[in-house]
């Protein structure tokens, strides 16, 4: 896995950069759920979001969530029931409802509900303007 480093304005991000399909084997179900990448990051218009649902997972609710610095929910680029295997998300940079956000940093939020709904993985994503 590779990570580059990127200083933008008053802030650092560090990046995931280094992940390919191919790295995961189709006959090999996921271990855990877990987000896998976020695709371009920085962004400007789109992002991608690669995630896994594991087969040892027992999760009612999955929910993908953007959320601002103020830990409040952005847009829900997912809510479903979760399947196994490898999935992709889209967000097209726009909040809840449908107004394009500003730049600047924000989280990609996985959660899984089956008790809380706390976050299970989270990662900073960066909006360009």
């Amino acid at each position: 896995m590779n990570y580059k480093l990127f200083s933008i304005c008053f802030g650092i991000v560090l990046v995931f950069t280094g992940c390919d399909v191919s790295d995961f084997s189709l006959f090999d179900p996921p271990a855990s759920l877990k987000i896998i990448s976020t695709t371009p990051n920085p962004f400007k218009d789109s992002l991608t979001v690669m995630y896994s649902v594991g087969s040892a997972d027992r999760f009612s609710q999955l929910s993908i969530v953007i959320t601002d610095r103020s830990k409040r929910d952005v847009a829900i680029i997912v809510d479903t029931i979760p399947v196994n295997g490898i999935h992709t998300a889209h967000w097209n940079g726009k909040d809840i409802n449908d107004n394009a956000v500003n730049g600047g940093f924000y989280f990609v939020e996985l959660r899984g509900w089956y008790s809380s709904g706390e976050p299970v993985g989270k990662i900073m994503i960066f909006k360009e303007e």
